[in-house]
């Protein structure tokens, strides 16, 4: 009977340094060296060539003139032969065969006995591999394959190896890749033991073969292997997946930065990151469209204030994430985008999805940037990830073309440094000077405002601003996204009477709250001509803007909002001294009247007000508000322009909705809400 070898890997969380053996540095030209493709002798690199092949770091000196000059058989479809260098095929006296030699492309079989290609023996582990290679191409079935072939017209993993072995060695091997490794007709291997025609195996947990076997393929040569890989990809030869492989490295490296959910659309090539990614217990969600994608990871960024993580294919993947992108720069939501590209020495020559990303994202972007190499990985994710949520939050992206998520490292040695768990961003806070004069003014105030905006919901200062509110007296005004740091029914909510609150207003306390277009540009007919705004915003850049004379503070809201409380020590704005109060809650009177009104309106086809209406009712009397509980879902007015007043709204906390305001998209009118 015969038998076949069967080599175990560790799955891609676990080291396999152990399993390549290490360089020996105390040697002199004569002696004995080991590498992981056999023994050898220290040597001149240039007497190495009539006898062997050169192979680096396991000689003293060897980057410039000794090297372990290592004889090594090889086997090919065409036969048995021995690696040497090309420089030296004159001595070959048959013919050299490529790619199944260690090494860059100067090493290379040396086959005896001519160029004629006999046909592999039977029980040659070339002849596994051969019967395998002659189903490239075919697509990857669920089940598929077997002795008797492919099946609905493909392969799985268990079932070409089965067909190969079955074919080669007419040896049926158990059908599943779990029996295939507990089977008695075979011996486990060291990985440096490895011939071609082993089988290789990975284990689902923690590299656990023993209990679960997650994937089979066939070694081919050091560094390759032939095998059905998933859904989506064809039978075919590909880098042998260890982790000094580049996607194991991207998906430990976002392991390690604390991703727990990426969001996206897989495809070639960055389809191996994402089964990486779910090995180390990330979790993927995939959508039908990368435009959807983005969106969900930008406001996962929002929800939680670690940025989303979007995986997505190059070229018209980059493209269609584009929205998700803009919407995050646009609202300050923390986002990392990854996107595959082609290899890098196809660039400029007409790739499979070809498209200069980096050109395209960079001035949509905190950062935009490809990694060099495979041990530049983890620096460029966390370089990344970290402008992704320090500052102004906003978008981030990293192009990986399909030569660095596929490439491995010389060696398990190279593997780069784990990446550092970033900490949250600092929290800065305001000065003294400035404190005091803030704190002056808003007692001058005789029509005082403060505007919450999504700025204090990302900082979740919902307490210090409820503090504030209940201590001070001064009305508020929530835009769409800052909705939920204080209940809508609050009685200083002035939503209700957005534009008496807006013309008004004397001092305004601006509170994460940009000065554009969704509050009118702070400017007249909307705002008083004599309005003084306090803009409060942890960017730099927002300060200022459009509040040219006005106080200009970069602070975190949270932490400002009890240094401003101190400075205002037992102040509270007395309502009685202008007509400012008297006109909001006159204003709110006539505006509720007027939508109930439209709400009690009973003609069909109903309107748009009554269907809300019934709506809330319903809502209402599933989960009550007065209660605290929340309602499914909520409805507010069509848009911060118009006066027309909140109707049926549901109060909810702060970042439980989403709105798209700053580009008005998606359309409030069509999708009030985002969950």
């Amino acid at each position: 009977m015969h038998s076949f070898n069967i080599l175990t890997l560790l799955s891609f969380a676990a080291s396999s340094t152990a399993l390549v053996p290490q360089p020996l540095f105390e040697r002199s030209v004569g002696s004995s060296c080991t590498t992981p493709d056999g023994a050898g002798t220290c040597q001149s690199t240039s007497d190495c060539v009539t006898t062997g092949f050169n192979l680096a770091s396991y000689c003293p000196h060897d980057a410039n003139d000794i090297q372990c000059c290592v004889k090594k058989t090889c086997n090919t479809p065409q036969g048995s032969g021995t690696c040497i260098n090309t420089a030296n095929k004159g001595s070959c006296g048959g013919s050299m065969v490529a790619e199944y030699c260690p090494g860059d492309s100067t090493i290379q079989c040396c086959v005896s006995g001519g160029g004629s290609t006999p046909p592999p023996s039977s029980g040659s582990g070339a002849g596994i591999v051969a019967a395998a290679l002659k189903e490239k191409g075919l697509p990857y079935v669920w089940g598929g394959g077997g002795c008797s072939g492919p099946s609905s017209g493909g392969f799985d993993c268990s079932g070409l190896t089965q067909y190969a072995i079955c074919t080669s060695l007419h040896l049926t091997i158990p059908r599943t890749a779990q029996t295939q490794y507990h089977s008695s007709l075979g011996h486990h291997l060291p990985r440096a033991q490895a011939q071609p025609g082993d089988l290789i195996f990975w284990g689902s947990n923690n590299g656990d073969c023993v209990n679960s076997v997650a994937h089979v393929g066939i070694f081919m040569r050091d560094g390759w292997m032939v095998n059905a890989a998933h859904t989506g990809t064809p039978v075919r030869e590909q880098a042998i997946w260890t982790s000094s492989g580049g996607a194991q490295i991207i998906a430990r490296s976002l392991r390690d930065l604390g991703v727990s959910v990426i969001f996206g659309i897989v495809g070639i090539p960055v389809v191996e990151i994402a089964e990486e990614a779910i090995n180390l217990g990330i979790k993927f969600i995939g959508f039908r469209n990368e435009q959807a994608a983005g969106y969900a990871a930008s406001a996962y960024g929002y929800l939680t204030g670690r940025p989303g993580v979007c995986l997505v294919v190059g070229g018209p993947g980059v493209l269609h994430a584009i929205p998700g992108v803009g919407n995050s720069s646009i609202n300050a939501f923390p986002l990392l985008l990854l996107g595959g590209s082609a290899e890098t020495h196809f660039i400029s020559k007409g790739a499979f999805q070809e498209l200069d990303a980096i050109s395209l994202l960079t001035p949509h972007t905190k950062l935009a940037l490809r990694p060099s190499s495979l041990e530049t990985i983890p620096e460029a994710l966390q370089s990344a990830y970290r402008q992704a949520c320090y500052g102004r939050p906003g978008a981030s992206f990293i192009d990986l073309p399909a030569d660095i998520i596929q490439g491995h490292l010389a060696s398990t040695n190279d593997l780069p440094r784990t990446t550092i768990l970033i900490p949250p961003p600092p929290k800065p806070s305001a000065d003294e000077p400035t404190l005091f004069k803030t704190a002056q003014l808003l007692k001058t105030a005789r029509s005082p405002l403060i505007v919450i905006g999504k700025g204090a919901a990302y900082a979740r200062a919902s307490n210090s601003i409820q503090t504030l509110i209940s201590r001070c007296k001064i009305p508020f005004l929530p835009t769409p996204m800052g909705k939920g740091v204080l209940p809508d029914s609050h009685p200083l909510n002035t939503a209700s009477a957005r534009s008496t609150a807006l013309k008004e207003a004397d001092i305004v306390l601006l509170l994460g709250a940009r000065l554009n277009w969704i509050l009118h540009f702070g400017s007249p007919p909307k705002w008083s001509p004599h309005a003084k705004f306090i803009q409060v915003d942890i960017t730099a850049e927002e300060l200022g803007k459009n509040n040219v004379d006005g106080i200009s503070i970069q602070a975190d809201i949270a932490t400002f909002i009890p240094q401003l409380l101190s400075h205002l020590q037992n102040w509270s704005y007395n309502a009685s001294a202008a007509p400012f109060t008297s006109n909001i809650l006159a204003a709110k009177e006539k505006n509720l009247a007027a939508a109930a009104q439209k709400a009690a309106d009973s003609s069909l086809p109903m309107t748009h007000s009554a269907a809300l209406a019934a709506i809330e009712r319903t809502l209402s009397s599933l989960s009550p508000p007065d209660q605290g509980n929340i309602a499914p879902t909520q409805w507010t007015s069509p848009a911060p322009s118009s006066p027309s007043p909140t109707l049926g709204s549901v109060s909810m906390p702060a970042r439980t909705q989403r709105w798209a305001w700053g580009w008005g998209t998606p359309s409030p009118r069509t999708s009030p809400t985002m969950a």
